[in-house]
């Protein structure tokens, strides 16, 4: 209220919701007063009033919900290459950063702890929803021409996940290419300029599987590589669990406690690349000397 200057006291307004469904249907709800992270809970269909209580006018009206309904029509070619992959790294690192230490080894032992894997598993999820979101983007688009472009849009993002250190991510949308439905689409790959294919073929090399993916592991342990990462969170479980089920628990009859310090190491390995804040914006601005907003990639 004192921000916009308003006349009366706070409890004379009160902020409401109108959204807009894709049958032109307005429908409009009051927020409670103590509402938090606004600009997260916000559809594209949606704006927020602030409505006087006293007063009884309409907050949308019919032109402001057009255009309000044309404005949450967005496809993927229209948003920035740059801006896909830091919001898929933004919200990929907080999940990942949301993971308790003690998360790997309840998951590991099959405990039932008070605190649970709830974060765990959340991250775990996410490399298959990526992956199917790839592939339902692609094959949603009937046009080959639009279908190529969506294609070298996701190779671009998948560059610039590279660029963020989300490797996660990355094997996503390499993982989205290659699943056979899209794979199959040849007139779609024929299209697709020589040079993004190169760039995919580049990606794939960096996951190739043999020597129990070296080229990966190089890269992530490289001294260059230092905190935010966002590394595949398969490997990372993989070779959890090779220490667990490799090495028995009990020696001679007595805990085996070099396992559980090589447990203890790997798992504080993997909360380590969490001990920087990622912010993708700053990295972008000084690669490329302007602001995400600005870049048309």
């Amino acid at each position: 209220v004192y921000e916009f200057n308003l006349t009366g006291t706070p409890e004379t307004y009160s902020l409401c919701e109108v959204s807009v469904s894709t049958e032109g249907v307005i429908k409009q709800r009051r927020l409670p007063d103590q509402f938090s992270k606004l600009a997260d809970r916000i559809q594209l269909n949606g704006r927020y009033y602030l409505k006087n209580n006293m007063e009884t006018e309409t907050l949308c009206s019919d032109e402001d919900a057009q255009e309000l309904l044309r404005e949450s029509q967005i496809s993927l070619l229209q948003l920035s290459t740059i801006e896909v992959a830091t919001q898929l790294s933004m919200r990929d690192f907080e999940l990942f950063r949301n993971i308790e230490p003690t998360e790997y080894i309840d998951e590991l032992y099959k405990l039932d702890s008070k605190t649970g894997n709830t974060n765990l598993k959340q991250f775990e999820d996410v490399i298959n929803q990526e992956t199917f979101w790839v592939a339902t983007e692609i094959l949603s688009e009937t046009n080959q021409l639009k279908r190529m472009k969506i294609v070298k849009h996701f190779i671009k993002i998948a560059l610039h996940c590279r660029e963020c250190k989300n490797f996660n991510s990355m094997f996503a949308v390499i993982s989205g290419l290659n699943l056979a439905p899209v794979a199959r689409l040849r007139g779609t790959w024929e299209k697709l300029p020589s040079k993004y294919e190169k760039h995919l073929r580049d990606l794939q090399d960096l996951f190739d599987p043999s020597r129990n993916m070296a080229k990966y592991r190089n890269i992530l342990s490289s001294q260059s590589m230092q905190p935010p990462i966002i590394p595949l969170f398969p490997v990372v479980k993989k070779d959890i669990t090779f220490l667990h089920e490799g090495n028995d628990s009990k020696v001679d009859g007595l805990v085996n406690f070099e396992k559980l310090r090589m447990i203890a190491k790997e798992i504080r390995q993997v909360v380590r690349m969490t001990s920087a804040n990622m912010d993708p914006a700053v990295m972008f601005r000084q690669r490329y000397g302007i602001g995400i907003e600005k870049c048309g990639m």
